[in-house]
C-alpha cells in the first residue's frame, strides 16, 4: 500500500504509522481475517506453550516491522530536520534588517540628499561613525559581513574531499559566488529605491574583508565579484570605476583553478645555467594523485614571515607530506645584492635559510624526503618581487599552493593558516574515509 506525502503530512506521523501497519498486514496471506486466524489458534493451541509460540509469531511477523519502520522513519526525520540550514546571504540580510518591502522610494528631492549624504561612506573617516544601516549601526554591519564572508570560505572547503583538487574548489567558489551575487542584487534593488548606503557599505567591507593584504580572510576570487559590479553599476561615479578595474587587472594572474604561470629562480646568486629552475619543471616524486607544490615568497627582513616559516616547521602535516614526498615548498626571496636598503641580508644570516639548514641535518640522517623536497631559492632576475608581469606580490609572506604535476592554483596569496587548514582537511579526510 502506498501513501503519498501529503497524506502523510496531513495525518501525522502516528496516523501515517497506523495504516502503515495495517496495509503490512493486508499484505500477508493470513491476513485476510486475523480475527479468525487467532481464533485459529485458540483452538488449536490449548496449552501453554502453545499461546507462548503464537505470541512469538505474532511478535515477529507484525510488532517487529512496525517498530523497525517507525525507527527509521524519525531518525530519517531527525536528521533532516538538523540539515535545514539559512544560506549565508539570507542570514546575513537578516542579520542587518534587511527588507525590500519594508523600503519605499522617495522623492526627487529626498532621495538627491540622501544621495549626497550616503557618498560620504567611501571616505575612511565615515568608517569610525556608527553610522545607521537599516536596523544596525557601522560596526555591526562589519561584524555581520565578516561573518558572512567566514561562512562563503567554509561552503568552499567543507566541499572538500580526500582526492579533489582544482574542480572541487572551484564547484565550492561557483556556490559562494552565487551568494554574493544574490547580496548584490539586493543591493542594488535597495539603490535602485533611494538607498545606496547599502551598496556601498557591502563593497567597502567586502574590500577590506577580502582584498586588504592584512586581513587574515583575503581572498581575491570571493572579492572579484564585488569589484566587477562596481565596474558594471549605474550607481558608482566613473572615477571610482577605475579604481576596482585596476585591481581586477591584478586579480586576473593566476586565479584559482588556473595553471599558474612559470617562472624561473636560481639555487645560488651567480646565475649560471645549471642553477636555473622552472617551477613547471617542479614535480614531486610521489605517485600519490595528492602532491602539490607550495610556492613561498618571502623576505628576510620580513617578522611575519619568520612566524610563518616556524609554523611551517612545526606542522605535524607538513612534516609528513614532505617525507613522503608528496610536497615540494620553494622558498624564494629576493636577489639581496639588488635590494635598495642601507642594511642587506645576505644569505648566511638569512632566518629562513638557518632554519633549513638546521632540518635537512636532522632528517638527512633519516634518509626521508623532507631534505630533499625544501629548497632555498633566489629571484635573481627580479620576476617575482620587482614586476607583476607573472605574478603581484603585494604583501609578504604569500603563499601559493598548487597541484604537483599540472601546477593548477589551489590557494593563491593566502596566509600560512589557510594553506595548513586545507592541508591538513585533506590528510584528516583521507584517513577517515580509508578506516
Amino acid at each position: 500500500m502506498l501513501f503519498t506525502t501529503k497524506q502523510m503530512k496531513d495525518k501525522g506521523l502516528r496516523t501515517f504509522c497506523r495504516l502503515y501497519i495495517d496495509g503490512f498486514l493486508a499484505s500477508l496471506p493470513m491476513s485476510q481475517s486475523i480475527s479468525r486466524s487467532f481464533s485459529q489458534s485458540s483452538n488449536q493451541l490449548t496449552n501453554q506453550s502453545g499461546i507462548l509460540q503464537n505470541l512469538v509469531q505474532v511478535t515477529l511477523r507484525f510488532i517487529l516491522p512496525a517498530l523497525l519502520f517507525v525507527s527509521v522513519l524519525a531518525s530519517c526525520t531527525g536528521s533532516g530536520a538538523k540539515q535545514e540550514r539559512i544560506a549565508p546571504t539570507e542570514k546575513f540580510l537578516q542579520n542587518i534588517g534587511f527588507n525590500l518591502h519594508n523600503l519605499k522610494s522617495t522623492d526627487g528631492t529626498t532621495k538627491s540628499k540622501k544621495d549626497s549624504a550616503t557618498n560620504a561612506i567611501l571616505s575612511e573617516e565615515n568608517l569610525a561613525n556608527d553610522t545607521i544601516i537599516f536596523a544596525v549601526g557601522q560596526q555591526q554591519f562589519a561584524d555581520a559581513f565578516l561573518n558572512y564572508a567566514i561562512e562563503l570560505q567554509n561552503m568552499i572547503y567543507n566541499r572538500l574531499t580526500d582526492s579533489c583538487g582544482a574542480k572541487a574548489i572551484l564547484f565550492g567558489y561557483t556556490a559562494a559566488k552565487n551568494e554574493i551575487a544574490a547580496l548584490l542584487s539586493a543591493c542594488d534593488s535597495a539603490a535602485a529605491l533611494g538607498y545606496r548606503r547599502f551598496l556601498y557599505a557591502t563593497v567597502q567591507c567586502a574590500e577590506k574583508v577580502l582584498y586588504n593584504t592584512h586581513s587574515p580572510y583575503i581572498d581575491e576570487e570571493l572579492y572579484i565579484p564585488f569589484a566587477k559590479h562596481v565596474t558594471v553599476s549605474n550607481f558608482y561615479p566613473d572615477e571610482s570605476k577605475l579604481v576596482y578595474s585596476n585591481q581586477l587587472k591584478l586579480m586576473s594572474k593566476n586565479r584559482i583553478g588556473t595553471k599558474a604561470n612559470d617562472i624561473t629562480f636560481h639555487t645560488d646568486l651567480e646565475q649560471t645555467d645549471s642553477s636555473y629552475i622552472s617551477l613547471h619543471n617542479v614535480v614531486p616524486h610521489a605517485k600519490s594523485p595528492n602532491t602539490y607544490v607550495l610556492l613561498y615568497l618571502y623576505d628576510p627582513y620580513c617578522t611575519s614571515c619568520n612566524k610563518s616559516t616556524i609554523k611551517l616547521l612545526n606542522n605535524k602535516t607538513i612534516e609528513n607530506l614532505l617525507n613522503e614526498e608528496r610536497l615540494i615548498i620553494l622558498s624564494i626571496r629576493d636577489n639581496y645584492k639588488n635590494k635598495i636598503h642601507s642594511e642587506q641580508i645576505p644569505p648566511a644570516q638569512d632566518s629562513l635559510s638557518k632554519y633549513i639548514a638546521v632540518q635537512r641535518e636532522l632528517h638527512k640522517e633519516k634518509d626521508d624526503g623532507y631534505f630533499r623536497n625544501w629548497g632555498y631559492f633566489y629571484d635573481s632576475d627580479d620576476m617575482l618581487f620587482y614586476s607583476i608581469s607573472e605574478y603581484v606580490i603585494r604583501a609578504v609572506p604569500s603563499f601559493y599552493l598548487l597541484t604537483g604535476k599540472e601546477k593548477l592554483v589551489l590557494i593563491k596569496d593566502a596566509p600560512v593558516e589557510r594553506v595548513l587548514s586545507y592541508l591538513e582537511h585533506i590528510e584528516v579526510t583521507k584517513e577517515e574515509n580509508h578506516k
